[in-house]
C-alpha cells in the first residue's frame, strides 16, 4: 500500500500510539505495586492486612498475579517499563483484532475503521496501568475463540480452561468472560442442528473453563466472596456508575459504538445468530448501568457483529469513493518511485510531532486530575514521620500505604470489599458527607491523624471537635490532636509535572 491509503493508516497508527503512551497514575497503582512487592518479598500470596486499622474481613486479593507482574516490571526499570507494558498489551489487542478481522479480507478502509472503533471504545479502560488491562485482552481472546469454534475450529476452545485459570488470578473481569462463555455454551448444547459429539465437546470445554476458576489461592471461597460483594451499587466510585454520570468525553465512545451497532444490525436484517445479538444487548445494558464494562461491550460489537459492521462501513466508504471519483478530475498517475518518495517524506514529517508529544510521557506516569492529593501534603507527612492511625479519604488510601505504611495505617483505601465490610464502607461515606453520625464515628475510630480533602462537608466540623489543622494545602488538610507536635512546615512545590510515585 502506497500513497494516500498508506498515509491514512500510518497517521491512524501514530495517533493510537501517541494516545496509548500517555499514562496517568491510577489511584490504585500505589497499592498494586506495594502489594505485589509484599508477595514477591514474602513468597506468600495470601497476605494479612497490615495497612488498615479498620479492616474487618479477611483479605481476598483477587488481583494478586497482576500486582506481582506490575511490581516486578517496576522493579526492573521503574515507570518506563510499566508504560511499555501497558502499550504492549494494547498493541497485542490491536494485532489480535487485525488478524481476526483481516481473515475476512475486508477493504483496507473498513479494517482501519473497525480497529479505530475498538481502540476508541476500549481506550478509557486501558488508559492507566491497572489489572483491567488483562481483562480487556483476555475477553477479546475468548470471544475470538468462540467465533472460530462457530466456524468449525472447535479445538480452539481448548484455550478456554487455561485462559480462565490465569484470568481468575489477574482481575475480577473474568466473571464477565465466564458469563458470556456460559451463554454461548448453553446455546450450542441445546442446538439440535449440531452433532452430538460437537455439543459434548463444547459442553466439556465450558465446564472445564468454569472449573479452572477454582485454581486460585482462595479456591471455592473466591466464588463465595464474589457472590457476596459483586453488585452494581457502588455510587462512590465514578466508573461503577451509569454512563450518564460520566463526563461527556468518556461517554462519547460508548454512544458511537452503540449507534454503529444498532445501524449495522438494522441494515443487516435478520440476525445471523440471535445469541450474538443477545450477548451484545446484555453488555450494552450492563455497560450503560456500569460504565466500566464499556470495553467489553465494544469488543463484543466489533467481534460478534464484524460481518454486519463490515457491510455497513463498506457501503459508506464505497459511496464516498464513488462521489469522490465523479466530482473530481482524475489526475495523471504519478511514477511509483515518486509516490513512494512522497509517502516516506510525509510519514517522516508526521513522526516528528508525534514523538515530541509522546516522549515526555514515556518516562512519567503523571499524577494529575481532581482526585490527587497535594504534593506538599505528602511531603509534610513524610517529613514529620507521622505514625499511628490516620483517617483517610478513599482515593488517597493506597497513596498513603505506598509512602507511609505500615507505620501509618489508613482507615479506608481502594481495596474496598476485599478488606472492609459494607458497614465500614458505608460508615466512611456517611462520615465524608458530614451527617449526624460523622462525629460519633470519628470518636469511635479514635485516629491519631486525619487527612481529608478541603472540599468535604465534614472537614469544617472537625476543628470544633478538638482537632488542629497542622497542614492546609490547596486540595487537602491534615489534622492532629490538639497539643500534638511541633511539626515542621514544608514549602510549595515548584514541579510543573508530578510523576509517579510522587509525592
Amino acid at each position: 500500500m502506497t500513497g494516500p491509503g498508506l498515509l491514512v493508516r500510518v497517521g491512524l497508527l501514530l495517533v493510537m500510539a501517541t494516545a496509548a503512551i500517555g499514562t496517568p497514575a491510577d489511584a490504585d497503582l500505589w497499592g498494586h505495586l506495594r502489594f505485589g512487592h509484599d508477595i514477591l518479598t514474602s513468597g506468600q500470596i495470601v497476605q494479612p492486612d497490615s495497612y488498615a486499622f479498620t479492616s474487618d474481613r479477611a483479605w481476598v486479593n483477587h488481583e494478586w498475579l497482576a500486582e506481582v507482574t506490575f511490581a516486578e516490571a517496576y522493579r526492573l526499570a521503574g515507570s518506563p517499563v510499566l508504560v511499555g507494558f501497558k502499550v504492549a498489551i494494547i498493541a497485542a489487542l490491536c494485532a489480535l483484532l487485525w488478524w481476526y478481522l483481516g481473515r475476512a479480507r475486508p477493504a483496507a478502509p473498513v479494517l482501519d475503521v473497525l480497529l479505530a472503533l475498538a481502540f476508541v471504545g476500549t481506550y478509557w479502560r486501558m488508559h492507566t496501568v491497572r489489572p483491567q488491562l488483562f481483562s480487556v485482552l483476555f475477553f477479546a481472546v475468548l470471544l475470538i475463540a468462540m467465533m472460530l469454534a462457530d466456524q468449525g475450529r472447535r479445538k480452539v476452545l481448548l484455550i478456554a480452561p487455561p485462559l480462565m485459570a490465569i484470568w481468575v488470578n489477574l482481575h475480577g473481569g473474568w466473571i464477565v468472560g465466564l458469563g458470556v462463555l456460559g451463554i454461548w455454551t448453553v446455546m450450542r448444547v441445546i442446538d439440535g442442528r449440531m452433532p452430538m459429539r460437537a455439543r459434548l465437546f463444547v459442553a466439556s470445554a465450558g465446564l472445564a473453563a468454569m472449573s479452572a476458576t477454582l485454581l486460585n489461592p482462595y479456591g471455592a471461597h473466591m466464588w463465595a466472596f464474589l457472590g457476596e460483594t459483586v453488585r452494581l451499587g457502588r455510587a462512590d466510585i465514578e466508573e461503577w456508575g451509569s454512563i450518564l454520570t460520566y463526563p461527556v468525553a468518556l461517554g462519547v465512545p460508548w454512544a458511537i459504538v452503540l449507534t454503529m451497532a444498532a445501524i449495522a444490525v438494522w441494515r443487516a436484517g435478520r440476525p445471523r445468530r440471535f445469541d450474538y445479538l443477545a450477548i451484545v444487548a446484555i453488555l450494552a445494558l450492563a455497560s450503560f448501568r456500569v460504565s466500566r464494562l464499556d470495553a467489553f461491550f465494544t469488543l463484543a460489537v466489533v467481534i460478534l457483529l464484524a460481518p454486519e459492521l463490515t457491510a455497513l462501513i463498506g457501503r459508506a466508504t464505497s459511496r464516498w469513493r464513488a462521489a469522490d471519483e465523479t466530482s473530481t478530475v482524475r489526475p495523471t498517475a504519478a511514477p511509483t518511485a515518486g509516490v513512494i518518495a512522497i509517502t516516506v517524506v510525509t510519514v517522516g514529517v508526521m513522526l516528528v510531532p508525534a514523538a515530541r508529544v509522546a516522549a515526555p510521557y514515556a518516562n512519567c506516569l503523571t499524577i494529575a486530575g481532581p482526585w490527587v492529593p497535594d504534593a506538599e501534603a505528602g511531603r509534610f507527612i513524610a517529613q514529620n514521620q507521622l505514625q499511628g492511625r490516620m483517617l483517610t479519604w478513599f482515593d488517597w488510601g493506597e497513596y498513603a500505604i505506598w509512602h507511609f505504611g505500615p507505620d501509618l495505617r489508613v482507615s479506608m483505601d481502594g481495596r474496598r470489599e476485599t478488606v472492609y465490610t459494607d458497614a465500614t464502607i458505608q460508615a466512611h461515606r456517611r462520615f465524608y458527607a458530614g451527617d449526624d453520625s460523622a462525629m460519633p464515628y470519628l470518636h469511635a475510630l479514635d485516629p491519631d491523624f486525619i487527612w481529608l480533602p478541603v472540599r468535604l462537608p465534614v472537614t469544617a466540623r472537625i476543628a470544633s471537635e478538638g482537632w488542629t489543622p497542622v497542614f492546609t494545602g490547596s486540595a487537602s488538610v491534615v489534622f492532629a490532636r490538639a497539643g500534638a507536635g511541633p511539626f515542621q512546615h514544608v514549602g510549595n512545590s515548584s514541579a510543573a509535572v508530578r510523576c509517579f510515585p510522587g509525592p
